[in-house]
């Protein structure tokens, strides 16, 4: 009995130092996924910092490469707009007519207007494009000139032809209300109206834009040459009656002279006395 006892004891021994040792290698096993873990987040973070670096590396060069972009292109411009003044200069002496002048407007993509977003926001725009280029105000009167669309074009017209090149003049006539410009356009079509009756009455009649006085003065136009037709007609009655009576005159001379030429070839050639009759 006593034997069995030594026994169960020690089993009971080593079990419990099985136990130990395995909470040992839990231990040891926990001490060592936690390392890993610190390892694995430890080279994560490195990595993230690392592609954070490259990232704004990339960025900068980028950032570089588009200020470089941008320098070579104002620098062109710069030099084809050098180029144009110089050969103004060199033109005999003297300036060339401004019609003669037409910039290049390929470098630079026009924004357009076509008068129905805000004319304060896109000239602001619009503004600002230019001056980072750095172009020169008859060079900027062009580019304007040419980004105008549908009704915010005719303003064009409304400015005589020596100030359609001036930048500024430009932007002032734009800035005035809708209704001033239409008043504005309205002036050159009067004035390039030859006769001076249809010109009279289309100042004095009560339009508001160029369409409505397009269409008035296509209407005078079919007046008067509905009044020319009528004279014409007037006047071709009126000679075809007068020659009617012309011709009528002259059968009536003609009948005249035969019946004269037909009694003198049947006269009496006897003479006698008017007093007496005695031949």
């Amino acid at each position: 009995m006593e034997e069995l006892m030594q026994r169960i004891t020690r089993k009971m021994d080593m079990m419990k130092n099985l136990l130990e040792r395995l909470a040992e290698l839990m231990t040891e096993l926990k001490t060592k996924m936690k390392a890993g873990q610190e390892e694995m987040k430890t080279e994560k973070k490195g990595r993230q910092e690392k592609m954070k670096t490259k990232m704004k590396a990339g960025q900068e060069e980028l950032q570089k490469d588009i200020i470089r972009i941008k320098e070579e292109f104002s620098n062109i411009v710069q030099e084809k707009m050098n180029a144009i003044e110089n050969k103004e200069q060199m033109s005999n002496g003297h300036e060339e007519p401004k019609g003669a002048f037409m910039p290049s407007l390929a470098p630079i993509k026009l924004l357009t207007f076509d008068g129905k977003t805000s004319w304060q926001v896109y000239k602001t725009q619009f503004t600002m494009v230019l001056e980072a280029n750095g172009l020169n105000p008859r060079t900027k009167a062009f580019l304007l000139a040419a980004s105008l669309r549908g009704d915010a074009a005719n303003i064009l017209k409304t400015l005589p032809e020596e100030q359609r090149h001036d930048f500024q003049a430009l932007l002032a006539i734009s800035d005035y209300p809708v209704e001033t410009r239409q008043n504005l356009a309205l002036q050159p079509f009067i004035d390039s109206v030859r006769d001076p009756e249809t010109q009279k009455a289309l100042r004095l009649a009560d339009v508001k834009d160029i369409g409505s006085i397009v269409v008035y003065a296509q209407k005078i136009k079919a007046a008067q040459q509905a009044a020319s037709k009528d004279r014409h007609s007037f006047r071709a009655v009126s000679v075809s009656d007068s020659d009617s009576d012309f011709i009528r005159q002259i059968e009536d001379l003609r009948w005249k002279i035969r019946s004269l030429e037909e009694s003198k070839g049947g006269r009496n050639t006897k003479i006698q006395c008017w007093t007496c009759g005695a031949a």
